[in-house]
């Protein structure tokens, strides 16, 4: 599953494979936020761009590098 950790609200249940690409991304960025420690800079370059965009789908519209929708990638 896939949660808002903001919200606790379920965004996405795995009722379909990603595909491997999408899956490698994620993968690398998990990987890369999970190794690279907390940052104040970090966090409050963050927390300028939720304020910048403020539903999902603007911040995915505008900024998303990569997405998936129903398996497709």
């Amino acid at each position: 599953m896939l949660v808002d950790a903001d919200t606790g609200v379920i965004q996405a249940m795995r009722q379909t494979t990603w595909p491997p690409g999408f899956v490698r991304r994620v993968a690398e960025t998990v990987n890369r936020m999970l190794t690279s420690g907390y940052r104040e800079q970090a966090h409050d370059a963050l927390d300028a761009i939720y304020t910048r965009y403020d539903t999902s789908d603007r911040l995915v519209a505008e900024r998303a590098d990569i997405t998936c929708v129903g398996g497709e990638g």
